[in-house]
């Protein structure tokens, strides 16, 4: 199956919003674009509001006009029954007083009466009024013909048209549709699915479907900001179609036969004022669509990918096959890769295939011996090839006899607490799994649960798998629980029972609710171990912070300290959500900050959340100085492509506001520190100089030598160095 890759990044993107800007240009120098933007601009521009309204009656709208209007300037005349309900401003205004500061005119200052409280006053405001009228959609009018531009539907099939419209639908986070529409337009976005017009060719279909998301990404209630729901229509428009064109010519698909035509007709003059403003927004919205499409297509070769796993012999032979690519020097790889189901198929790949002698699990210990390598470097340390080749050799005879469950525990857990090796690792756990199915899993019977303490305890901790589970006795004589996952994190936890139940059957009705283990017996731990493991885990959370990317951490041989470091911040992270909005609102921000630095570390606190913040330059509810701050930061493994950042396995989900008001106090927290180091090294200066001087000269000491001698000899006659008179 061919995939959809590309080199196009952020140069060829403002390349194609260059060629993008050219063509509109053209476009827009043509007799018959300029009769056609005479009547144009004789339509109104309805205001943010009543944009809502018209989307929530008629989502696919696009010229609209009073009653009077159509009849006077375009000789057209609305059906009945067709309106679409809009407020428009009253003649009348209502006035209403407002309460103010009164203020003094000369210094334009608040005037303070006797007591030093400002004197307030009433002013009189005028409110305007509005009042519902009807306005109607070109589609719902008979006349006249209005202009039309030469836009021209867009022909022509998509190489794996399937696969690139069900990653479409993978990105959208509404449901994506393809069915009639009512109008002109090939489309529309109405916030809560998407609706592509059924009939139009597959590029149309693909370019129509992208324009249609970059609407719910930029233009949704749900998922943009106040200003970006204020642009518009023609700005709006602007975006999701120079959008969906960049999107378009990374993948391929040239759409400058509709698009040129499309933007022209919402652009205001040849200068381009409303694609120029949102260049920024373009580039960044393109590229972020892109990613998520190329993640959702790589996803989707997979699963093709795994109907073939049943097939040993295709997947040794795929191996053999991508590997030779690899290490060969053709140009562009990637596309004789995605020839492969072709090839094989064909049989034109039967010489690769592996004799009928060779064993099919090879290839497996073989993609599992590389990943062991790479997730931990020093596993050979000494005589790496020979140990490697005695690893494989003792995978592979473990393997034979059928007992993996230890190997799929260790992938399992990897999944769950490493990010940066999880996607391999659940790759290799499904290969695993293929190869070797899940056994039906046998319940544990209650018997088997009361077996494991002696006595009746009134607390008690399990392990069970990579799981830790704490049960105490509540004071109402049920249960009090905590699951903790294996970096020994709250995860979850609740009350059960009564004073009748027993530990066994609470633990039993626990692990049976919450689903942690169907088939493994919990082993016990004493209290003292338990308490020692999360002590330890604290001594990691407020390790030093790495600064250095995965990459760099595994040249130096630094992996290690970086997987501490990673797993702390997510830790930090994690804890700001859970726990820093009930103590906002309960005005404990300062206690709660002193205990996150006590845990964490200030350093580490204030990356996380410059990590947040940097990820949303636009937002104006971060405060300036707030913004420069977390800019000083810098946060290893940042990065523009969202799917590489590390900023967001760190990102706190809390109000911006909140962020801010958290990023402020522990820059002052920062600031105090720094002023407080200062100040103790000016006091050891100062000490020093004030020792030095205090110390007497060799002169000094000379001179109160003298002094005692003469003062302890005897009255009358000369001291050591004095001279008798002659």
């Amino acid at each position: 199956m061919a995939k959809y890759k590309n080199s196009m990044k952020e140069d060829p993107i403002k390349a194609a919003t260059k060629r993008l800007e050219q063509g509109i240009i053209e476009f827009m120098s043509s007799d018959k674009f300029r009769e056609y933007l005479k009547v144009m601009s004789r339509f109104h521009t309805y205001s943010y509001r009543n944009s809502l309204l018209i989307a929530m009656q008629k989502p696919d709208a696009t010229l609209l006009a009073g009653y009077s209007t159509w009849k006077n300037k375009f000789e057209r005349y609305p059906k009945a029954g067709s309106g679409i309900k809009i407020f428009a401003p009253s003649h009348s205004k209502t006035q209403q007083y407002k309460t103010r500061e009164k203020i003094d005119p000369r210094t334009n200052l608040p005037v303070l009466d006797q007591d030093g409280n400002p004197v307030m006053e009433q002013v009189p405001v005028k409110i305007p009024s509005f009042h519902i009228v009807n306005v109607f959609d070109v589609s719902d009018t008979e006349g006249k013909p209005l202009p039309e531009l030469d836009i021209h539907p867009l022909t022509g099939d998509v190489t794996q048209y399937d696969t690139l419209m069900e990653a479409i639908r993978c990105t959208a986070k509404v449901p994506v549709s393809i069915e009639p529409v009512s109008g002109d337009a090939n489309g529309y976005f109405d916030q809560e699915k998407m609706v592509i017009r059924e009939g139009l060719s597959e590029l149309q279909t693909i370019k129509t479907a992208i324009h249609e998301l970059a609407h719910s990404r930029h233009h949704s209630i749900a998922e943009t900001d106040q200003k970006n729901l204020h642009k518009d229509q023609a700005t709006r428009e602007i975006e999701a179609e120079s959008i969906a064109f960049v999107v378009c010519e990374h993948f391929g698909l040239d759409t400058a036969d509709y698009s040129f035509g499309y933007l022209g007709s919402w652009s205001s003059n040849k200068e381009l004022p409303e694609l120029k403003a949102s260049l920024q927004v373009i580039r960044n919205g393109a590229l972020q669509i892109i990613n998520e499409l190329e993640l959702h297509l790589d996803e989707i070769q997979k699963e093709h990918e795994m109907h073939h796993l049943e097939d040993p012999v295709r997947e040794a032979t795929k191996e053999i096959y991508l590997d030779r690519i690899k290490n060969s020097s053709i140009p562009h790889p990637e596309e004789y890769a995605a020839l492969f189901d072709k090839l094989y198929d064909s049989g034109e790949l039967d010489s690769l295939k592996p004799s009928a002698d060779q064993n099919p699990l090879q290839n497996l210990v073989t993609a599992l011996g590389d990943f062991s390598r790479q997730y931990d470097p020093n596993l050979f340390p000494e005589n790496s090839d020979h140990e490697a080749v005695s690893f494989e050799e003792k995978m592979l005879a473990q393997m034979e006899t059928g007992e993996v469950s230890a190997l799929k525990e260790w992938l399992h857990s990897i999944v769950l607490e490493d990010i940066s090796f999880s996607r391999r690792a659940e790759e290799l756990l499904e290969r695993l799994d293929a190869q070797f199915p899940n056994p039906e899993p046998v319940p544990l019977g209650l018997e088997k649960y009361a077996s494991i303490t002696t006595d009746e305890p009134t607390e008690a901790v399990f392990k069970i798998g990579i799981m830790y589970l704490h049960i105490q006795d509540a004071s109402d004589g049920s249960w009090d629980y905590t699951i903790y996952d294996s970096c020994l994190q709250d995860m979850d936890g609740g009350q059960i029972g009564d004073p009748s139940m027993k530990l066994a059957t609470a633990l039993y009705d626990i692990i049976q609710a919450q689903g942690l283990s169907k088939t493994a017996i919990p082993e016990e731990i004493s209290l003292d171990t338990f308490e020692q493991l999360r002590q330890e885990q604290e001594e990691r959370l407020h390790c030093p912070v790495c600064h250095m990317t995965f990459s760099e951490a595994l040249e130096n041989d630094s992996v290690k300290e970086w997987k501490e470091s990673h797993l702390a911040n997510i830790s930090c992270a994690d804890q700001f959500d859970s726990e820093y909005g009930a103590r906002y609102h309960a005005r404990d921000v300062p206690a709660f900050l002193k205990e996150m630095t006590d845990r964490y570390g200030l350093e580490r606190c204030m990356l996380v959340l410059a990590g947040t913040i940097q990820l949303a330059p636009w937002d104006k509810r971060y405060h300036q100085p707030v913004r420069e701050g977390a800019a000083k930061i810098q946060v290893p493994g940042a990065s523009d492509i969202p799917t590489e950042d590390r900023r967001r396995d760190y990102l706190v989900k809390c109000h911006p506001v909140m962020v801010d008001v958290a990023f402020r106090d522990l820059m002052a927290m920062e600031q105090q520190l720094l002023n407080s180091r200062k100040s103790a090294k000016e006091k050891s200066a100062q000490k020093e100089t004030s020792d030095s001087r205090d110390k007497p000269s060799v002169l000094g000491k000379l001179k109160t030598k003298q002094q005692e001698i003469a003062a302890s000899s005897p009255p009358g006659k000369p001291g050591i160095h004095e001279k008798e008179p002659l």
